[in-house]
């Protein structure tokens, strides 16, 4: 009887292996394809920055679905020889086969569409900044890939006399090597800026500030001040306001004030003279975006509460007076004034006081994606050409080190390179051909940021795959 049991055993047998075998084949497989995803993905994302680099045009290309159709298949054969055995040894066997067939297939979306173009030139959200810095991502990489300049104002005077003068400090490495020479410092005249180029000197703008945050606060506008509710029927016709855009604050004598409260939150972004974060002195920048310049006082400051009064419109502002980089001197002498009122809380115990102090603001506007992609490729340029003498590492790192080891601020780190397209395979986490040239991405690392600031890129690339607007340019003014 055991005999006859044994090809059904084998039959068996022979389906629980072949779906063991097609089980596994799958799990391979997805996870193998997986990784060809990730390789293809971050090929296109450094060969994009390449073409940046070149000032060739840009392709963007995604592959949504891989396609694989599975088959498996199982054979069973049986050999039981019959009749008279005479000398032959032939016994009873089965042979159990297994098959699996894969046909793969992929599809491939070519991203070059109006809405996807629309989407990576329109300026980041400063939601997004707020996101990255809320995550610890270094403060310098946001500083140095999110904007493309910064903007100092100086307040020179007070009241109706007073004057606003600005200048624009451009966060631009292609300019250093394509643009003019660097202005030497002449006999006399000691500031630091003037043998800087303009890279040089945003590199030294970042890294002399110690903090820099994003803060989220809901905005209200005061309506009605000093309503008395003297009867029952005032309540009930003050309790039927919708209060997700109304709200009724009122003190113990009944009298209240009324505000219309903004229906979607704001974003902040704040900068701190100290590392230590608010010393004395009020040390915390107040930021505003341009349709909202206002509040500036230490009562409605956006960067520490969550909720804040709007000011009343102004009637009138003193224009502003821009100063170019031509007028070398006077350029310098508002941009080292305003690296020394960076410095007031950091290196006295005890500030000068306020009516002393300059006033300045900061102000910065975000770059769009394909802004960030063509600052990636100016750096790679920049680091590729640099023939002139810089004041600080190359590659470029985090830190500001200028060639004496001098890293600025009692830092004793570089904080890292910020972005590197190595042509050593060494440590690499993958490379690729570009113009018969490889290059490489090292595993991130403190001394290595590389692939840090490609993984920012491909999720913002992402974010706008089905953008469908373009957005006014956000403005940010930071008042200290």
């Amino acid at each position: 009887m055991a005999r006859y049991w044994n090809p059904l055993i084998g039959i068996l047998s022979c389906g629980l292996l072949a779906g063991c075998a097609f089980s596994s084949s799958i799990n391979s497989d997805a996870l193998s394809y997986n990784d060809v995803i990730e390789d293809t993905n971050d090929t296109l994302l450094v060969t994009n920055i390449l073409r940046a680099r070149d000032k060739a045009p840009l392709y963007f290309a995604d592959i949504p679905l891989i396609h694989e159709s599975l088959q498996a298949t199982a054979t069973l054969s049986a050999n039981v020889p019959f009749g008279p055995l005479l000398k032959s040894t032939s016994r009873e066997s089965v042979t159990p086969m297994i098959g699996i067939q894969t046909t793969p297939s992929f599809d491939i979306d070519t991203l070059d569409t109006k809405d996807f173009i629309t989407g990576i030139s329109s300026p980041i959200d400063t939601n997004l900044v707020k996101y990255w810095l809320d995550r610890g991502l270094d403060q310098r990489i946001v500083l140095l890939a999110f904007f493309p300049s910064a903007e100092i104002v100086e307040t020179i005077g007070s009241g109706q006399s007073s004057r606003k003068v600005s200048i624009i400090v451009k966060n631009a490495p292609r300019e250093s090597i394509d643009g003019p020479e660097k202005v030497q410092p002449s006999k006399g005249i000691n500031l630091n800026c003037l043998g800087q180029s303009q890279f040089e000197r945003y590199l030294t703008l970042i890294d002399a500030i110690k903090v820099f945050f994003a803060n989220s606060y809901t905005e209200r506008t005061l309506l009605a001040k000093g309503i008395k509710l003297n009867s029952s029927y005032d309540i009930r016709n003050i309790s039927t306001l919708d209060t997700t855009k109304f709200k009724l604050i009122c003190d113990a004598k009944n009298q209240c004030d009324l505000y219309s409260t903004a229906t979607e939150q704001k974003t902040a972004l704040c900068y701190s003279k100290s590392a230590a974060g608010n010393p004395p002195g009020g040390s915390i920048g107040l930021v505003a975006t341009k349709d909202n310049p206002e509040p500036q006082t230490n009562n409605a400051n956006p960067c520490t509460q969550s909720v804040v009064t709007k000011s009343p419109e102004t009637s009138s502002t003193p224009s502003i007076a821009r100063v170019y980089p031509t007028q070398i001197t006077e350029y310098c002498k508002i941009f080292d004034t305003f690296l020394d009122h960076l410095k007031v809380d950091q290196d006295a115990s005890t500030p000068p006081p306020t009516e002393l102090q300059p006033k300045f603001e900061l102000s910065l506007a975000t770059r769009s994606v394909g802004e960030m992609i063509a600052f990636l490729g100016d750096l790679v340029y920049y680091q590729e050409h640099q023939q002139r003498d810089a004041n600080h590492n190359i590659p470029v790192t985090l830190g500001w080190c200028d060639k004496s080891g001098d890293c600025g601020n009692g830092r004793t780190d570089d904080g890292g390179v910020l972005f590197r397209l190595d042509p050593d395979p060494a440590n690499a986490r993958f490379g690729m051909r570009y113009r018969d040239r490889s290059y490489y991405v090292s595993n991130s690392s403190p001394q290595d940021h590389t692939l840090q600031v490609l993984a920012v890129l491909n999720q913002l690339i992402n974010l706008n795959k089905s953008a469908s607007e373009i957005k006014s340019t956000p403005f940010v003014q930071v008042l200290p």
